[in-house]
């Protein structure tokens, strides 16, 4: 577990920065997902490659075109009122960012994909994937509630989290971490492994934190939308 080993030392360092990039220049979406306006499930994703640097402490991932031969990872957006997914094929990584009481999702299916989700709360409400990928006949392998994880007293104001998840053959480590402008990392809040992953039992979802409506009317396809948290803060000018 090499590549898990480095991006903890990176983590732990105590100057490590965490960034994802391109995100602004490169149209959002997959080939392998569809949306479900039921779940408000969206592809809002990114094919990516990752640099990991340890003498410089830096775990950069970048959004390239979809398909991009040579691309190990999917980033996945952050957009209100939407289920943000994004679907790996093993090996490789996910990355989310700018979680600030959202609710994170890794599920597995039955095939060998990993599946992502970053949902949106507001209100006490969200939208839930899990009657998604129960009709996939996928599992969920891990879930991670940010309400009050990223906020003072624990970290500073405008610190945001982060989630790294590595996927190898055989294992999955996800680290969840805390943020602050330019992708400094101020600590990890929550690391799990994951072993033996394709056979591993699933585990229950959450429960009482209740689910938006369906969607009514159509959205645009999210190649022609932004990712309107990133756009309106920082990350906006690194590409």
């Amino acid at each position: 577990m090499a590549v898990a080993n480095n991006i903890a030392a990176i983590l732990a360092s105590g100057n490590g920065v965490v960034r994802g990039l391109g995100t602004t220049v490169v149209a959002s979406g997959s080939t392998l997902l569809q949306r479900d306006l039921a779940t408000r499930l969206e592809p809002l994703c990114w094919d990516a490659t990752s640099t990991i640097n340890v003498a410089a402490n830096t775990i950069e991932f970048r959004a390239v075109p979809r398909d991009t031969v040579g691309a190990d990872a999917v980033m996945i957006g952050n957009e209100s009122e939407v289920a943000a997914a994004g679907q790996l094929s093993p090996p490789g990584f996910l990355y989310s960012d700018f979680f600030s009481g959202c609710l994170f999702f890794l599920f597995r299916d039955a095939y060998g994909s990993v599946y992502g989700v970053h949902s949106y709360r507001s209100g006490g409400t969200y939208p839930d994937p899990m009657p998604y990928f129960d009709r996939l006949g996928a599992k969920l392998l891990y879930f991670f509630n940010s309400a009050g994880q990223f906020t003072p007293p624990n970290f500073p104001a405008n610190t945001f989290g982060s989630v790294i998840v590595y996927v190898s053959p055989n294992k999955i480590t996800v680290d969840f971490f805390a943020c602050a402008q330019g992708g400094h990392v101020l600590g990890v809040v929550d690391h799990a492994r994951i072993d033996n992953w394709q056979a591993a039992p699933a585990i229950a979802g959450p429960a009482g934190l209740g689910a938006m409506a369906p969607w009514t009317p159509p959205l645009l396809p999210p190649g022609r939308r932004g990712l309107k948290k990133r756009i309106g803060q920082w990350l906006l000018n690194y590409h």
